[in-house]
């Protein structure tokens, strides 16, 4: 159960992230998570602390050595999958 939860924490402070950078700021301004484009460093924040939470999740689960590692294999496909999906991907044809 800590797992799924630092999973799920994680992707949502990846997705944090990635409304309150610089090149989205135009798409997510018409979108109803526009008050991240109004105070972005506040949501950046935010997304940090997220990520020490799950940080913190799984080192309660394993020690520190093995939860950062766990943490690195949690966040690369979560971070792959948030690509894919945010990301408009046209063919060139």
């Amino acid at each position: 159960m800590i797992i799924l939860l630092a999973i799920s924490i994680t992707y949502f402070a990846f997705y944090l992230m990635y409304l309150s950078s610089d090149k989205q700021k135009k798409i997510v301004a018409h979108s109803k998570w526009a008050v991240v484009t109004q105070k972005p460093r506040l949501f950046k924040r935010l997304a940090y602390i997220l990520f020490l939470c799950s940080f913190l999740l799984l080192t309660q689960q394993y020690r520190y050595s093995v939860a950062f590692v766990s943490w690195w294999i949690f966040a690369t496909p979560l971070i792959f999958v948030l690509i894919l999906r945010n990301n408009q991907i046209k063919s060139k044809k």
